[in-house]
């Protein structure tokens, strides 16, 4: 039959089926990829506390293990909202798989994820994965670095509230109140003046001593902040003075709106605690400058602490804080992690010279634990041009009945000696003085420490620290195994960062509340620890991923990936077919 060649004819397609073949297994998520790890990790997973946290009556709800598994897979794809893992597992057919087709809401992905999983179930997921990962050699659980870096927080940072800020408004406020009320009564007609002075005799009788002292925040008293009980009397003789005309209705508004800023600033400073600031939204938050704002010439932000240990670059444990430094953090960080830890084997700690503190150092040992962390001048003292500095108090000759003798034959003489617990170490430092700078001819040299002033001048010195914790700590370090471990803390934890903050785009927080951060930085870490351990097993046993099996899962998404497939199979047409990559038994 001849055509006629203007006609086009083309293959008709059944819009309208009346059976849909429903793949397998191996044709949506092939083994050895990805989502076939989350999927074998989840099944093997004991989830009986989440399982009872559900009610029998009612519609039968969504397996956990099937949210469990689409959030994991979207964690370590980088899709951290419930919206977009609700839109993938609407079309792509590994998450409509580990789902079992069900097509759930974003609204029952997030109901899972705060309600049904929470911070407690997350963490003993994690635990169990790092229990595995132990017990099968992949993680080395004896020596573990440890780090920190800064991750931004959700509230804006203008929203920051600072502790200084907060006494100098309320020392200011408490200091006016007089004076606004003198400058009321100043107005008052000479008809008026006997109501002025009951005025004043009311007012008096409650208002908070003040002070003359500049208003800076070391010169200001030591409660600046007026209690919650004078705060009710004010505002009690603002109701009495509310009658009492129309110089004693301006006296109580005045005094109503100055006993509402005093509560204000009080709640302040106590949200702030003994941290220097803190954010209205985020209580937690800090203010800080990014770690990678080297010469701090950018915004400060309201941020937090993100600790990390880590072995052979998998995540051990993850934890975020409100402490500026890595020195200050470590302490609470290490509790947190013992108790995380309880059935692994730890045994050495590694850290650069942020963690080499005398207490820290202590606090490792106190818990059994070997430290490796570097102290403030471990690096200047490898040097093989180091000069230790004479004007430096450890350096300094001893003389008779406990004296020191400086370079320029000065008599330090103990002037007190102080024991205070931090962290729960205790920490006894002496402090030495003497009078002999003022004729010194080596005060100039002497002159760069700020500690001298006024002629005298002051040093502390720890004892044993110098004495017993830091030759014991260099001896620990210079040895072949501390050398070993240092030189293998950079590249084993610093990738993490990289990770979490440039590729993953987990450099900003996106909820308020600890727990809830909390439990996302630890979903991220579960993503993150099963992703590392994909790739290198499909570095290891690349040519065991058939090629067909990547076709059929990446083939539902976009072409690019399919050329990218074979690439990647092209790649490892060399490496040596492999089998059984993963059991996770």
């Amino acid at each position: 039959m001849k055509r006629n060649k203007k006609s086009k004819l083309f293959k008709q397609g059944d819009y309208n089926p009346l059976f849909i073949p429903t793949p397998n297994r191996n044709e949506v998520i092939a083994e050895g990829t990805l989502a076939w790890m989350v999927d074998e990790f989840v099944n093997k997973l004991d989830l009986t506390e989440i399982i009872e946290r559900y009610e029998d009556d009612g519609k039968p709800p969504y397996h956990p293990k099937d949210l469990l598994k689409i959030i994991i897979l979207a964690y370590a794809e980088n899709e951290y909202g419930c919206r977009g893992i609700a839109r993938l597992a609407s079309y792509d057919f590994r998450y409509m798989y580990l789902c079992g087709f069900s097509n759930p809401s974003f609204n029952t992905i997030n109901r899972f994820r705060t309600n049904r999983l929470g911070l407690e179930r997350t963490k003993d997921i994690f635990n169990q994965l790092v229990t595995w990962m132990s017990n099968k050699g992949y993680i080395d659980i004896e020596n573990v670095s440890v780090d920190g870096t800064t991750i931004e927080s959700r509230a804006s940072r203008h929203q920051l509230r600072y502790r200084k800020t907060q006494r100098r408004y309320a020392y200011n406020n408490n200091g006016n109140i007089k004076e606004l009320i003198k400058e009321l009564v100043s107005q008052v007609d000479k008809t008026q003046t006997e109501e002025a002075r009951e005025i004043m005799d009311i007012v008096e009788k409650h208002l908070p001593p003040t002070s003359d002292d500049d208003d800076n925040d070391a010169g200001l008293p030591g409660s600046v902040h007026l209690s919650q009980e004078e705060t009710d009397r004010i505002r009690n003789n603002a109701e009495t003075l509310q009658n009492k005309g129309a110089i004693g209705n301006a006296v109580a508004g005045q005094l109503r709106d100055r006993a509402d800023k005093a509560d204000r600033y009080r709640a302040m400073e106590q949200k702030c605690g003994e941290r220097s600031s803190t954010a209205l939204t985020d209580a937690d938050a800090i203010a800080l400058h990014p770690k990678d704002d080297l010469k701090h010439g950018g915004p400060v932000l309201a941020m937090h602490n993100m600790m990390i240990a880590s072995s052979r670059q998998f995540i051990v444990f993850c934890d975020l804080l409100s402490y500026a430094t890595d020195n200050t953090a470590y302490a609470p960080f290490l509790s947190h992690f013992l108790d995380f830890a309880q059935n692994l084997s730890l045994k050495n700690l590694i850290g650069d010279a942020g963690f080499g503190d005398y207490k820290n150092v202590l606090l490792t040992e106190q818990h059994h634990l070997m430290p490796y962390f570097k102290h403030n001048m471990y690096d200047k003292e490898c040097k093989a041009r180091y000069t230790p500095d004479p004007f430096q108090v450890q350096n300094f000759k001893e003389g008779p009945d406990g004296t020191l003798i400086c370079p320029g034959g000065g008599i330090f003489r103990i002037n007190r000696q102080q024991t205070e617990c931090v962290s729960g170490v205790s920490v006894t430092k002496t402090q030495f003085r003497t009078d002999y700078c003022a004729k010194c001819k080596l005060v100039e040299q002497c002159m760069r420490y700020k500690t001298v002033k006024d002629g005298y001048r002051m040093v502390d010195i720890n004892y044993d620290w110098w004495i017993n914790v830091k030759p014991k700590l260099d001896e620990r370090l210079n040895s072949p195994e501390g050398k070993m471990l240092l030189k293998s803390r950079s590249r084993e934890i610093e990738p993490i960062f990289s990770h979490f903050k440039y590729d993953g785009k987990y450099n900003r927080l996106r909820h308020f509340s600890k727990p809830a951060y909390l439990m996302d930085a630890s979903l991220k870490s579960i993503a993150y620890n099963l992703k590392k351990l994909w790739r290198i097993i499909r570095k290891a046993h690349g040519k065991g991923f058939s090629a067909w099996r990547w076709l059929c899962i990446d083939a539902t998404n976009t072409v690019l990936r399919i050329y990218r497939c074979i690439y990647i199979n092209f790649l490892y047409s060399c490496i040596t077919p492999h089998t059984n990559i993963i059991n996770i038994h």
